[in-house]
């Protein structure tokens, strides 16, 4: 049934198609119940939460990549893209989100019911060199901030920004051979074109000596009647052919010989 239902392969007995569509003498939409605000300007469709949020009712954490039955509508543009809002429910409680696209930064931004999580990385090293206890032995480790204010400081830290800016020289000047050999690769095969006419040269050779190889086969094996498949000749095989051929034509001087000797010489 629901597969009827959504291919609309079922047709009432009383409907012909004078009446117009089946949809049309139903009363109903093709997307059936997702589309039950469609007079509102409102489609249920299945949105997934594009970002780690904090619902503002419950307090509870909803990750990126949970899904909700969603109404989508259309709010307004920028310039002349679409901007749509969808509005969900929190599945851990009554309250709802409300999410809108954002165009002018390529994001989604939150109207109400939830708070972003703020999700930036700062080394822990620069951390421990002010506290006083990095270990020298320790790698390099990533901390996961939670607020505006530490989100600031890579901004404000002039101590972290030098840090950065000497592991940015250092990680350069140990990937100055890599980078080297790039180019140097690069600019050896640089001539896209004349490679390519290269390789397209040795094809059309190699696929005309096949075929050659492939028509003589077939006049051999015309000539003398036989239903075998042919392989490529191997030097052993030449070998053993010249070797052949050879005794062949000592047995046939011998037998001439020993024919001239027993006749008569007259």
């Amino acid at each position: 049934m629901a597969d009827r239902k959504a291919i609309n392969k079922y047709y009432p007995p009383d409907w012909d198609p004078s009446k117009g569509s089946v949809n049309k003498y139903q009363k109903s939409h093709p997307l059936r119940d997702r589309a039950r605000k469609i007079d509102q300007g409102i489609l249920v469709v299945r949105f997934e939460m594009p970002f780690n949020v904090w619902c503002l009712k419950c307090n509870n954490h909803v990750g990126m990549g949970v899904r909700y039955n969603a109404e989508k509508s259309k709010v307004g543009n920028y310039y002349t893209t679409p901007v749509y809002q969808f509005k969900m429910k929190c599945h851990l409680c009554d309250n709802y989100f409300v999410i809108r696209t954002d165009p002018a930064k390529f994001d989604y931004s939150i109207d109400e019911g939830a708070r972003r999580q703020a999700e930036q990385t700062i080394d822990v090293k620069a951390e421990e060199v002010r506290a006083g206890s990095m270990n020298q032995d320790a790698g390099p480790s990533r901390l996961l901030l939670q607020t505006a204010e530490e989100a600031k400081l890579r901004i404000t830290d002039s101590m972290l920004k030098l840090e950065k800016r000497v592991e940015d020289r250092m990680k350069s000047d140990a990937n100055q051979p890599s980078l080297h050999d790039l180019k140097k690769w690069r600019d050896l095969r640089e001539d896209s074109f004349s490679m390519n006419q290269l390789v397209r040269s040795q094809y059309r050779k190699r696929r005309k000596e096949a075929e050659k190889s492939k028509e003589r086969d077939k006049k051999l094996l015309k000539k003398t009647s036989l239903k075998i498949t042919l392989v490529e000749p191997a030097s052993c095989d030449r070998r053993q052919a010249k070797k052949i051929l050879s005794d062949k034509k000592k047995a046939d001087l011998e037998r001439s010989r020993k024919i001239y000797l027993s006749g008569s010489k007259y």
